[in-house]
């Protein structure tokens, strides 16, 4: 794809580059941040670091040593104990407990506008966490890009729900005045930018959905062919796949029970994990754990392509979602998905075209009686697989990302608003004739 220059005279566009994580870092908040500087820079877009926490990690070796030989489960229990004293801590004092991460918030921000003004950028481009934009203090225009807002994740996330109410209000205080200063805003799905719209009064016409693209492609095996199953599942062989680093919220403990009554139903049924191992998992003959993988290791990608190429389908039963980059990642792959409805999922899994999406309280027997249904009927398999591969080279790729957002940085950094036809037509005009293969 050709470079996109932003500035007059041929000269790079100089982008601020805001993240709340080190966007160096391949394995940060899901690889996001990673992920979209290096589209951007791609794009022959100057991207101007604004981030800059520390690499590596500063906590001794000894004590990541012996963290490493503590037992999963143990870990988990520990951070989850760990999560409601602080939660009950917070509730105790919400009042004060506000005013202090509201301060600290001002602190950080006052320390930001100095390096926004030592950077001297063109643009601010903030992502995923609207708490780095609150209180700055300069006049260079911003554009902001997530998954989620704040309110969809206190509410939908099972870690976050208990948070008290302090905690919460600081939360929206911080993207009612993000979506207050933006010069646009961008957001994964369409149910991202309505929450953004209807709970902190963002404008419209300064509203934007751009869907996120796949972090593991057919190109992490280019000694493989696998555009589409050369061989469809059947009751002999069926593979699901689950990619779930919080198994909770991702409600692995239902896949694994819908993999159990698939089996039951008579199918040879293997749920292949990706993630922590937990004893549900372990317990289970149906299931084969991969165990956690990275995205900084090229092994892991080798490792979690495989994976992908050779499962039928993706399972993701997600209590809470912003976005949904697994199934995003399956697609790549020709493979379908049968999702929840939770958050952009059914934006990011066609159903009935591109897989299977099921009620937010589906139970594990609805889980196995949609995926025995749909590999049970094998033409209709190959035509969603192929919808869906047809989908993701088309749409949920960075490439595409980038023929969002690039435009709103370089209206923004001019100072014109974008026309029109740039707004939701690029994502949402030729979806329908992608997946019919038009």
């Amino acid at each position: 794809m050709a470079s996109q220059r932003g500035m007059p005279g041929g000269q790079p566009l100089r982008v601020g580059f805001i993240s709340p994580v080190d966007s160096r870092d391949p394995d940060a908040l899901s690889g996001m941040p990673y992920r979209m500087r290096l589209t951007l820079e791609a794009q022959g877009i100057e991207v101007l670091p604004l981030d800059q926490p520390p690499l590596a990690s500063s906590r001794p070796l000894l004590p990541e040593l012996l963290r490493r030989r503590i037992p999963w489960s143990f870990r988990q229990g520990w951070r989850t104990a760990r999560s409601r004293l602080i939660n009950s801590f917070e509730h105790l004092r919400s009042s004060r407990y506000e005013m202090e991460l509201l301060a600290q918030a001002q602190l950080r921000a006052d320390r930001l506008s100095d390096r926004i003004r030592s950077a001297d950028p063109d643009v601010l481009f903030g992502c995923c966490i609207s708490s780095m934009l609150y209180g700055l203090k300069t006049n260079v225009p911003i554009v902001y890009f997530s998954d989620a807002t704040a309110k969809i994740i206190n509410e939908t996330y099972p870690a976050y729900r208990s948070r008290s109410p302090g905690y919460k209000r600081v939360c929206d205080a911080y993207e009612r005045e993000t979506m207050r200063r933006v010069t646009f805003a961008a957001f994964a799905s369409e149910r991202t930018r309505q929450s953004a719209l209807g709970d902190y009064g963002l404008p419209a016409h300064r509203s934007r959905v751009v869907p996120m693209g796949a972090h593991i492609t057919t190109t992490d095996m280019p000694a493989a062919r696998c555009d589409w199953p050369s061989q469809p599942p059947s009751r002999a062989e069926l593979r699901l796949c689950i990619i779930a680093s919080d198994p909770i919220r991702k409600r692995v403990g239902l896949a694994v029970r819908a993999t159990q009554i698939l089996v039951e139903m008579g199918w040879n049924a293997t749920l292949i994990h990706i993630g922590a191992p937990s004893r549900e998992l372990r317990c289970s003959r149906a299931v084969q754990s991969v165990g956690p993988l990275r995205l900084s290791s090229s092994a892991d990608r080798v490792l979690m392509a495989q994976t992908l190429a050779t499962s039928h389908l993706m399972i993701l039963p997600s209590a809470g979602e912003a976005f949904g980059i697994a199934p995003c990642e399956a697609a790549q792959f020709g493979r379908p998905s049968v999702v929840s409805a939770a958050g952009g999922l059914p934006e990011v899994v066609l159903h009935g075209r591109t897989g299977l999406v099921l009620r937010l309280d589906a139970t594990a027997e609805e889980y196995a009686q949609a995926i025995a249904g749909l590999a049970g009927d094998t033409e209709r398999y190959r035509r969603i697989s192929r919808a869906a591969g047809r989908r993701a080279k088309a749409l949920l790729n960075w490439e595409s990302w980038a023929d969002g957002i690039v435009p709103l940085l370089r209206q923004a950094a001019g100072g014109a608003t974008v026309p029109t036809a740039l707004r939701l037509a690029p994502v949402l005009s030729h979806d329908a004739a992608v997946v019919a293969g038009k």
